[in-house]
């Protein structure tokens, strides 16, 4: 019966999601994620009674443990549109730990379903060779043209010559300030941008943008993208992020005759025509409010001229690594590999993610692994609609206007949205809508808002942050921080004599997306003045960094009355400038602050209660308190038997299976899974 809910369920999203493309993220093919009590990484080409074993991914340091996808090509797992496979999983789960114990030495502790996106080509766009990119001169300005201009369902920032200094057409009156976010007024990018100046040499921070990729033949890209040489991509087949490795390594698997060709639309030259721009237009815009380069922008009637850098860290490192078709994962695992490989293998500082939706165990894993490692992670909180205008407190339609994952992470930092009139992104004007009712989608769409661990749906009131969160961070850390939006800069493709050009830019950029770049280039910026204090005390590679960088940004924030947590704002609106008045001895020496405590965030925890589930409403009523959760058994005995493991395994395997449906077993409820699972271990078919 459970199983046929869950059925209705899915199918109820996806009807849900059907009309704005987020369909694709429910695509998705099926294999196992396996969690091994093996401190080594081992990427082990052996394979055992058909099943091969790929590493994705480090757990914390606690954990001493690695993850591996396995996957076996004769007898896969099979499942149908986002239908469960837990059932195969359990079936299943004997042969896959003897394989595992063979071919790794241990057997797992842990197996989750690892769903990934089916459409490979959908996640590839129009990409030139990484050699053939970058040939503008490092301090020209590319000039790019206007496409849209700014939603009139929002605030439009207006200002006259005198006051920006910039080329208006015809002078002498007010036009649109097309990059009016950088400004003192608001964030502060620019001037924070112009006192850390350009790194040196070998110096410069590096970020991670993880998002649905981006058409590298635009001149705006930022100027120190960082990919892998076009000859390391010919030889291996792959994009040069675990996403696409782990694509290439199965196809070797499958025997194909030509792996390669899977990469053969990546490879195209510049000049060949865009492909999947459109998929890709999420992650060009914002890899350049992150980034973007030095760009001249020509007057024209109505908005102003400028000539300087569009992102607000352009001298920084870019790594890009294109997680997803689409900009929602709900229970997908390519966030979780991708967040490892922007850490972990590229040794990120900072990690932008204008991404998120419903996590898994792997997801809470990569989160804690990263932010050990110093990385400072900022994630949007996402958009939702609403047709609830001030003063009243918008509730969301079809998405929840509550964070969602991984921003809602504690050792992640969500990003919310702030207008350019200082009022936050969830709530509209009802008299915008009436004298524009045209604007109806652009006015119902909001950014979604709230603390850590809160949750908005229609049916459920929402809830205070996590105690916990609150008593080891202080009240601001379990808050978001806000930053501007909407009608922001976005990078864009336009058609000229029926051909693309990749030199448009629209003044309409929006959501949480837009927001989030901002707080990340302002997190590197602080990073490139304060590195030589922080490798100085030794904290380069330590949550420290990753904590010191939060708390300069939250602290610095501008709050309101009180200078308390905002409902809507958060901790406050960004202000890059003043975070860089705060030394990283200053951050990492505030311990005992009322309001926000520069110390180790608490690990962050996958259960039923963040589960797709919950994220869209369909989950449990009950509310099981922290301290009464049942909770995973990850730690493996001396010496163990093959059924003391399977034991294991099956009680992680019954608990996770109750997590991804929504569920949350107490602590009184472990007996009756320990028994399940000492009977399945009992009745598991003998080793081959």
């Amino acid at each position: 019966m459970k199983s046929f809910v869950v059925r209705c369920a899915w199918g109820a999203i996806a009807a849900c999601v059907s009309g704005c493309s987020v369909t694709e993220s429910l695509r998705v093919t099926s294999t196992v994620l396996v969690k091994v009590p093996d401190p080594e990484i081992h990427d082990t080409k052996a394979s055992a009674d058909g099943w091969h074993f790929r590493h994705v991914l480090a757990a914390p340091a606690a954990d001493r443990s690695q993850w591996y996808v396995a996957w076996n090509n004769q007898r896969p797992l099979r499942t149908g549109f986002m239908n469960p496979y837990w059932m195969q999983l359990f079936a299943r789960a004997p042969e896959i730990a003897d394989a595992t114990k063979q071919v790794l030495g241990f057997y797992p502790i842990l197996l989750e379903p690892n769903r990934t996106f089916a459409r490979f080509a959908s996640k590839q766009g129009a990409e030139m060779l990484p050699d053939k990119a970058g040939l503008m001169l490092r301090d020209s300005a590319t000039p790019l043209v206007y496409k849209k201009k700014p939603s009139s369902a929002w605030p439009i920032v207006r200002v006259s010559d005198a006051e920006a200094g910039l080329k208006f057409d015809p002078p002498g009156r007010p036009a649109i300030d097309p990059v009016w976010y950088l400004r003192d007024r608001y964030s502060q990018l620019a001037s924070a941008r112009e006192r850390v100046g350009r790194p040196a040499p070998g110096m410069a921070i590096r970020i991670g943008h993880l998002d649905n990729g981006y058409d590298a033949r635009h001149a705006g890209l930022p100027e120190n993208l960082v990919k892998e040489s076009s000859e390391s991509l010919k030889k291996r087949g792959a994009l040069s992020n675990a996403v696409g490795r782990l694509e290439y390594e199965m196809s070797v698997t499958r025997e194909e005759e030509n792996p390669g060709s899977m990469s053969a639309e990546r490879l195209r030259p510049p000049d060949a025509p865009g492909i999947g721009a459109a998929r890709a237009s999420h992650g060009l815009g914002t890899i350049g409010i992150l980034a973007g380069r030095r760009v001249t922008l020509p007057p024209q009637p109505g908005v102003a001229g400028y000539t300087g850098y569009l992102g607000g860290a352009p001298h920084a490192e870019i790594v890009p690594v294109r997680v997803a078709p689409w900009v929602v994962s709900l229970n997908t695992a390519e966030l979780a590999y991708a967040i490892d490989y922007a850490s972990r293998e590229q040794h990120c500082d900072v990690i932008s993610m204008s991404h998120g939706g419903a996590p898994t165990q792997a997801w809470a894993d990569a989160v804690n692994a990263a932010y050990e490692r110093g990385t400072a992670m900022f994630a949007a909180e996402s958009d939702f609609f609403s047709m609830v205008g001030n003063p009243f407190r918008p509730a969301g339609i079809i998405l929840p206007a509550s964070p969602v994952y991984p921003a809602a992470f504690g050792r992640v930092v969500g990003v919310t949205g702030v207008t350019s009139r200082g009022g936050s992104y969830g709530k509209n004007d009802y008299w915008r809508l009436v004298l524009r009712p045209w604007t109806l989608l652009q006015w119902a769409a909001r950014g979604s808002y709230g603390a850590d661990g809160t949750s908005a749906v229609l049916y459920r009131p929402m809830r205070k942050v996590d105690p916990e969160q609150v008593k080891e961070q202080g009240e601001l850390h379990a808050q978001p921080i806000a930053a501007y939006s909407p009608n922001i800069p976005w990078l864009a493709i336009r058609k000229e004599g029926g051909k693309e050009r990749a030199d448009a830019l629209d003044l309409d950029g929006s959501g949480t997306s837009a927001a989030t770049p901002q707080v990340a280039a302002a997190a590197a910026l602080w990073l490139q003045k304060n590195r030589a204090e922080i490798e100085r005390a030794g904290d380069w590679h330590s949550w420290k960094k990753a904590e010191a960088v939060y708390y300069a940004l939250l602290c610095s924030a501008e709050r309101g009355k009180g200078d308390r947590a905002d409902f809507y704002l958060g901790a406050g609106t960004l202000k890059a400038n003043r975070a860089l008045d705060i030394s990283y001895r200053t951050a990492t020496a505030a311990k005992y602050g009322e309001d926000l405590r520069c110390v180790e965030a608490p690990l962050d925890r996958f259960d039923g209660s963040r589960s797709v589930f919950s994220f869209l409403g369909l989950g449990t009523l009950k509310h099981v308190s922290e301290e009464k959760r049942a909770h995973l058994w990850q730690q493996t005995l001396r010496g163990e038997s093959r059924a003391d493991a399977l034991t294991r395994l099956y009680y992680n395997l019954g608990l996770l299976k109750e997590w991804h449906g929504g569920d949350l077993p107490e602590k009184d409820d472990q007996s009756i899974y320990w028994d399940r699972a000492k009977r399945r271990a009992a009745n598991a078919p003998a080793r081959r």
